[in-house]
Order: structure tokens, then sequence, then C-alpha cells
């Protein structure tokens, strides 16, 4: 749940198209029964939240690292989901 209203609220507050949100555990010591490593990823476009459970391997700045890449990958991803046919490149339907 974190993890989704981080991502709808940066994106709400921001006047963006998307917001993105992550929130777990970096390390070195478990958080509330979560083991370094675990992530949570919210991906936002004001219709659809979805969130991601994440496994990162490594030492703190590893997992934090691996959870901005997941985060740019799949943003990524969902932004070539909804890519429209024939829209302008320079556009790309994402709010600057």
């Amino acid at each position: 749940p974190t993890a989704a209203a981080l991502a709808e609220g940066i994106r709400s507050r921001c006047a963006a198209t998307w917001g993105v949100g992550i929130t777990g555990v970096a390390g070195p010591d478990p958080v509330d029964q979560h083991e370094p490593g675990r992530v949570y990823l919210g991906l936002s476009d004001g219709l659809v939240t979805v969130v991601h459970e994440l496994d990162l391997p490594g030492d703190r700045a590893a997992v934090r690292a691996g959870a901005v890449q997941e985060a740019m990958t799949r943003l990524l991803g969902r932004l070539a989901e909804h890519a429209l046919p024939g829209k302008a490149e320079d556009d790309g339907g994402v709010t600057p």
C-alpha cells in the first residue's frame, strides 16, 4: 500500500502523467520482518497503479541502485505499452 500511495501521491502533487514510488529495506538489517533487498515499486498512470514486489541482491548500495534500475525499466515498459501509434516522438505522452 505504501508504494502505491507514494506513486499516486507524487503523480497527483506534481500534476504529472506518471508517478513512481519506491519503498523497502535496503539493509544492512531486516526491518519489520522484511529482509534486506525486499523492495516495493509502485507505478501509477492516474488510472491504474501497479505494485511490484522485488527481492534485490547485494549490499545497501546495490539494493538502492537495483531499485532505481527496476523502476526505470518498468516505467519505460509501461510507457511503451501506452504509446499511441503515429504520435510525435518528441511528445511521447509524458508530462515534462
